[in-house]
């Protein structure tokens, strides 16, 4: 396989064969360091998961797919043999796969938005399949008695009860009310839980190959792209039949309505984020300040943020307040012209 663009850009701004040889050493030497704590300090997985793409991500635009692609596939091997199926999976997808697709991604140029919507639905996928190994049940069908088993602590046979704890403070009744909702909506958790993930890991590996390369390895998406974003106008009709869906159906049917309506309010959420920016930056020059002044917003306001976020998200569709598609609707006549 011949190197890419940005391989071939990478190796020719590094200043001479040992620098080049350190950073590649550096990758490997992180990936595996990562691997080491992930299983031998559970308390920092969460640390590591959020780590581990970078140096997965680096690896592969340095020595191509295939060398990347061995060493995950032999690690997720030795996991699967000397520790579990299930946690070969959460190394898969807590690093590996979102690793190999920010690399493939930044090799083919590919859009900040298409990164991140792939590598969110694969991770999303490989973790609902590790959910449901561990549980059987309580992804598909859904069933409470294997949910509860999996929210009681069973991810670690050292954590606490947290659902005794939940019945202990809140009151059992409370605490079913609870569960039961939260087993409705794993799914839909998951893939928002992915989502911040994989956006945290984009951010972090397109900046730290700029820091070390000095390279672009994706499509430009500026900030004042993303307050101009906003969610194909076809999926309102896909937001409208869900609803309605909603309203008729009722077991498994009605908990797959449920979760692709909050999936799909979370796009519209982040569209009226965008909104918000957007109109953030007309009265506040500086951008740190205008997200210093969003984040008091949340702290302040919480759920109902979100919840008039997604509903400014959902008007924009019909009111397009930032005039977005008159402008494009414009560029376009004149390019026809």
């Amino acid at each position: 396989m011949e190197p890419s663009g940005t391989q071939e850009t990478c190796r020719r701004r590094a200043p001479d064969a040992a620098f080049f040889g350190r950073i590649a050493f550096g990758a490997v030497g992180a990936v595996v360091l990562l691997c080491a704590l992930h299983f031998g300090l559970p308390q920092l997985r969460i640390l590591t998961k959020m780590l581990l793409p970078l140096p997965v991500a680096l690896t592969y635009i340095l020595f191509g797919p295939m060398v990347v692609l061995a060493a995950t596939g032999g690690a997720c091997l030795l996991i699967w043999g000397f520790v579990s199926l299930q946690e070969a999976l959460a190394f898969a997808a807590g690093g590996a796969l979102l690793g190999l697709i920010l690399g493939e991604h930044a090799l083919r140029g590919r859009s900040a938005f298409h990164t991140i919507a792939i590598g969110t639905l694969a991770v999303s996928a490989i973790t609902l399949i590790a959910l449901q190994m561990l549980a059987p049940g309580s992804i598909v069908p859904g069933d409470e008695a294997a949910f509860n088993g999996l929210f009681a602590g069973n991810l670690d046979a050292n954590s606490p009860n947290v659902l005794e704890q939940l019945k202990s403070s809140v009151g059992e009744e409370t605490a079913d009310k609870a569960v039961h909702w939260l087993m409705l909506l794993l799914p839909s958790l998951v893939v928002i839980g992915e989502l911040l993930y994989t956006i945290i890991g984009f951010v972090g590996f397109r900046g730290l190959v700029k820091r070390i390369f000095g390279v672009a390895t994706y499509q430009a998406t500026s900030e004042g792209e993303f307050r101009l974003w906003h969610a194909p106008d076809k999926l309102v009709f896909g937001l409208i039949g869900v609803g309605a869906f909603l309203l008729l159906a009722t077991g498994l049917p009605f908990r797959i309505a449920l979760n692709c309506m909050v999936v799909l309010g979370c796009v519209y959420v982040i569209q009226g984020f965008a909104v918000a920016l957007f109109f953030a930056g007309r009265f506040i020059s500086s951008r740190a300040f205008q997200w210093i002044v969003l984040l008091i917003i949340l702290l302040a306001l919480r759920l109902l943020f979100f919840l008039m976020a997604a509903a400014v998200g959902f008007l924009d569709v019909f009111m397009d307040f930032r005039k977005v598609r008159a402008r494009n609707a414009k560029e376009e006549q004149q390019s026809a012209e």
